[in-house]
């Protein structure tokens, strides 16, 4: 899930509109290109916890419904519970996916070399 981000109360803007009011014209650009990295950074570290987060399902109840479908062994309720397993799945794997683009979009990289780089080898996949 992305990280909540809560905006700057009025006093913290204002005192920070202040600092740049006062900055001599050859450091402006200096703190703007400091406060522009500071976004990328925070950024892109939102945007990993996001890649590297697990899903919150019990894996092994999941293998035993995948199992027990694959022979035509499931009940309702079990085929109801195995989709909120795959629905929840599929939602991390969007979330992923999107937060994956936008990285390769900040760093300016490839999308397909940066997911290979990020993406565990299948057999470690769920």
């Amino acid at each position: 899930m992305p990280q909540t981000h809560t905006p700057p109360r009025i006093e913290e803007l204002q005192r920070a509109i202040a600092l740049v009011e006062q900055l001599p014209a050859d450091k402006f650009t200096i703190a703007l290109n400091f406060l522009e990295q500071l976004t990328q950074t925070s950024n892109e570290t939102s945007l990993m916890q996001i890649i590297q987060q697990q899903p919150t399902i019990d894996r092994t109840r999941l293998e035993e419904l995948r199992d027990r479908c694959e022979y035509g062994h499931l009940s309702s309720e079990e085929h109801q519970e195995l989709m909120q397993y795959e629905d929840e799945l599929e939602r991390h794997n969007v979330d992923r996916i999107e937060a994956i683009m936008n990285l390769a979009k900040l760093q300016n990289t490839d999308f397909t070399t940066l997911y290979q780089q990020l993406t565990p080898s299948p057999t470690h996949a769920v």
